[in-house]
């Protein structure tokens, strides 16, 4: 989604705005057959993984020409925001020569993404054939992951 407004035939304000948003959900079944001179076994596991996802990107910018001939200054600031959370366990049963008890595991990773960056350009011509172009650009980025990987013990 976007727009422009003409605050004069120089001078040009614009607004940008882009926005994803996903939950869904999977599930799968593995089976792994291992087999030795000593004994026969496997093991079978369940998972299920829960994913939710928001990207979320904003712009704001500016442009004013200064004449015919190139001159002209712009403005951009974008802001984009990233958040995901998915949470995914596992059942894993062991069967054959170790029946060892159930493997329950579970993995949560949230992240969030923060990313401003804002720049300023400009152009000078200098004759027909070059011009001078020079700017400014900043950005801060900001990331939080807090990665768990747990298993259940003792029920």
């Amino acid at each position: 989604l976007g727009a422009d407004y003409f605050v004069s035939p120089k001078t040009t304000l614009g607004v940008l705005y882009d926005g994803n948003f996903w939950g869904g959900s999977m599930g799968g079944q593995n089976n792994t057959d291992i087999t030795s001179a000593e004994q026969t076994g496997g093991l079978t596991q369940l998972s299920n993984l829960v994913m939710n996802r928001q990207n979320q990107s904003g712009n704001f910018n500016i442009r004013h020409q200064f004449n015919e001939k190139g001159k002209e200054v712009t403005f951009d600031i974008d802001y984009s925001n990233f958040q995901n959370r998915n949470e995914q366990n596992f059942d894993t049963e062991f069967f054959g020569g170790s029946m060892a008890p159930n493997l329950i595991q579970r993995n949560i990773t949230p992240t969030t993404i923060g990313i401003l960056a804002g720049k300023l350009d400009f152009t000078l011509p200098v004759n027909d054939k070059m011009k001078w172009e020079y700017g400014l650009k900043s950005s801060w980025v900001e990331t939080d992951k807090n990665f768990k990987f747990e298993q259940q013990l003792d029920g």
